[in-house]
């Protein structure tokens, strides 16, 4: 039986995830970004795909300090992992870092209806509704 080009790929990406533990212990983190790059490309389940992105935006916010780039790289995980509470939480703090309301907003309320927790689901919806009176109020003016 032909092997599938992931199971063919295994040893490669098995290795590569390997150098990233290393480089991690090592507090390397260009090499963590390139070899997270390098995995991104080799990976084909969008699932890890999603993880992978979401640690290349965690490496660009708390490594590099590098909003902008955390934030691209957590919309696209966030494509691929829309209902994920973590990914939605911390874009949407960017968000509001970055004074871009609206998108604060649309985080906030994606949120709100992936909450199981009715308070924190409530919770969500006030935070998306404060942010809308305190940011954008001139908008109807």
């Amino acid at each position: 039986m032909a092997q599938s080009e992931a199971e063919r790929a295994k040893p490669a990406t098995d290795e590569l995830r390997a150098k990233i533990a290393r480089v991690v212990d090592e507090g390397d983190w260009d090499a963590e970004l390139a070899y997270q790059q390098q995995l991104l490309e080799m990976t084909e389940d969008a699932a890890e795909q999603g993880d992978i992105l979401h640690r290349i935006g965690d490496l660009f916010f708390h490594k590099y300090g590098d909003t902008a780039k955390a934030v691209e790289y957590y919309a696209e995980a966030l494509f691929l992992k829309p209902d994920c509470v973590q990914l939605l939480r911390v874009t949407a703090d960017l968000y509001i870092e970055r004074e871009q309301w609206t998108e604060a907003i649309e985080m906030c309320l994606r949120q709100a209806v992936t909450e199981d927790d009715p308070v924190a689901r409530v919770s969500r919806f006030i935070r998306a509704a404060r942010i809308a009176e305190e940011k954008l109020k001139d908008i109807d003016a």
